[in-house]
């Protein structure tokens, strides 16, 4: 299985998160990251219900010829509590967020609950396309409770995706799974 997020979104205050698309910027990106050599083993296509990233796999699902199959268990951690927060409050959060992964932080689902809910789900996904090779695309926060329970080991934003706005995919199948960047830098 191949996990994606996705990239640069178009941020507006006055919007739901899960409502927020994939800005000019962002779509770029993905349609760059089209060149991907193991794109073309990827036997199924699942996202998230959020709009940014639906906005990716409908691009990858032009290029792959497959249909989106929509799960709304793939999901980003639960911060609707907050909403909106201007960046440095967001990473100040987010780091207590993946600090304490049994509490819940200004409201968010506690970590430890959004780690169970995000493994369930791609499991859930595995065993539906249990001979092919499903890609999932979904968000970067609980991308990294994925890839801290794929390595084994405790909750950590160092498992966090690059700041680098998004767009990044592993593959749970990795000795040492690892964020690696979709897009083709130019």
């Amino acid at each position: 299985m191949y996990f994606l997020t996705h990239a640069d979104v178009i941020v507006d205050p006055d919007i739901p998160i899960t409502d927020w698309g994939l800005s000019e910027r962002g779509r770029a990106r993905i349609r760059s990251g089209l060149a991907q050599p193991w794109l073309w083993n990827v036997t199924s296509l699942w996202s998230s219900a959020e709009r940014k990233a639906l906005d990716t796999a409908e691009i990858l699902s032009e290029r792959l010829e497959l249909a989106v199959q929509i799960r709304a268990d793939l999901g980003e951690n639960d911060r609707s509590s907050t909403g909106y927060l201007p960046m440095e409050e967001f990473d100040r959060t987010a780091d207590l967020f993946f600090a304490d992964p049994d509490s819940s932080v200004r409201g968010w689902t506690p970590a430890r609950l959004e780690q169970t809910r995000i493994v369930k789900a791609v499991s859930a996904v595995a065993g539906l396309d249990p001979s092919g090779v499903p890609l999932v695309v979904s968000h970067g926060a609980v991308g990294a409770l994925l890839l801290a329970h794929l390595a084994g080991r405790p909750i950590s934003r160092s498992f966090d995706q690059p700041r680098n706005l998004g767009g990044n995919w592993f593959r749970d199948c990795d000795a040492a799974p690892a964020w690696r960047v979709f897009y083709r830098l130019s």
